[in-house]
């Protein structure tokens, strides 16, 4: 499944639940997390994402199966639980931290307190801190902003791109992305590998030390800013690899 496939997993006909099987369902998947049962023989209808309950580490509180969950709605669940979705090509145990986890094989959608406790393939809903109000200049002023993306006296922000990249394409394609993208970076941090493989850790993940809405914030305020492209040099070019 990828971001822009809106189809549903395979072998999968949801169909649209009516309020009273809704509810049904949601209160068979509280009985199955507190109860700790096994799979229901029939996938229920999709229910996306669940409400977040607090548990000790390392545990899964609930488990189901959701035959009929598209890349769309569990995107809009995770953004209503406060949260960043990651995708999974095949390895389990990818996922950066608690939250909710769906597999693409067996459509299984189960909800875990830790990090790498995503089953197999799929998609993860990223779990972030609660909102602490902090405004979009205060988290960039406090996370390294003034001094890692600008010059002394500016105010402007500076985007740092690899040796040979054009200014005008790099600040094109800064201002072309979406907010989504740009939070998702700030979210997960940056980093690449260079053709020579050389391993490039440009920004670290901030999704265990602010809130979604913070990070968004910060995103609006950045995307005010003056912005300079600098291409960024380390001892020269590097060289290839023997």
């Amino acid at each position: 499944m990828t971001p822009n496939d809106t189809s549903s997993a395979p072998n999968a006909s949801p169909g649209q639940p009516s309020r009273k099987l809704l509810l049904a369902a949601v209160a068979g998947l509280m009985g199955l997390g507190s109860a700790g049962c096994g799979q229901p023989d029939e996938p229920p209808p999709s229910q996306g994402v669940p409400d977040p309950e607090p548990q000790g580490p390392h545990v899964v509180s609930r488990s189901t199966v959701e035959g009929g969950l598209t890349f769309e709605r569990f995107s809009a669940d995770c953004e209503q639980r406060g949260g960043f979705v990651q995708t999974h090509a095949v390895c389990s145990g990818n996922n950066s931290c608690k939250g909710v986890s769906y597999n693409r094989f067996d459509y299984s959608l189960t909800e875990h307190t830790c990090k790498a406790l995503n089953s197999c393939g799929g998609m993860s809903c990223i779990e972030l801190p609660a909102d602490s109000g902090k405004t979009g200049e205060e988290v960039y002023k406090n996370s390294c902003g003034p001094v890692c993306h600008s010059h002394t006296n500016t105010t402007a922000f500076v985007y740092y791109v690899a040796p040979g990249t054009a200014p005008d394409t790099a600040r094109q394609q800064f201002l072309s992305r979406s907010r989504l993208y740009q939070q998702s970076i700030v979210a997960f941090g940056i980093h690449g590998m260079s053709a020579d493989g050389v391993l490039s850790a440009n920004m670290p993940a901030f999704h265990a030390k602010y809130s979604r809405k913070e990070i968004e914030r910060v995103v609006d305020y950045v995307r005010q800013l003056e912005l300079e492209v600098e291409a960024y040099e380390v001892m020269g070019p590097a060289a290839p690899v023997p």
